[in-house]
């Protein structure tokens, strides 16, 4: 360590103080906070919603989503999901332009299915599972939900 340090300062006095923070920022600082970002900006993952383009954002662990449905449709689709799926029921609530179920699966993580009316027919879906997400467990709830749809809406987004 302390070779390093006689050579930092060797450096700092042969090349200048700018040209050293230069260095520093260009070979320390700013690949190590690409890297501590990870895939923060990065959203992906595509379901072909007819309505809109199925995203898992990672920043945020959320599978995102516009379905071609009503919201009654989708809260009573995401209803029976929650039930074929054999997740725990703890909350829901619902109004005219928003619903909300919260549930638990058999390994004690929660699910959070928020619906939102977009138009009268047309519904935006948000799945987001434990702290930090689980893109694989969200895209099979979504195919959960979109399987208990009336057959016409499975049509025109399937």
């Amino acid at each position: 360590m302390t070779s390093f340090c006689v050579g930092a300062m060797k450096n700092l006095k042969k090349h200048g103080r700018k040209e050293w923070s230069r260095r520093l920022f260009t070979w320390v600082i700013l690949p190590t906070s690409l890297l501590s970002t990870g895939c923060a900006i990065v959203v992906a993952g595509t379901a072909g919603a007819a309505a809109g383009l199925t995203t898992y954002a990672y920043l945020t662990g959320e599978l995102k989503t516009t379905q071609e449905a009503p919201l009654e449709e989708t809260w009573e689709a995401s209803q029976k999901a929650i039930t074929n799926l054999q997740y725990q029921k703890l909350a829901e609530k619902k109004d005219a332009t928003f619903g909300q179920l919260v549930a638990q699966t058999g390994d004690n993580r929660r699910v959070t299915i928020t619906l939102r009316r977009s138009t009268s027919s047309t519904t935006e879906i948000k799945i987001r599972v434990g702290t930090f997400g689980d893109r694989n467990l969200s895209f099979l709830i979504l195919q959960e939900i979109q399987a208990n749809l009336p057959k016409t809406q499975q049509k025109k987004t399937g």
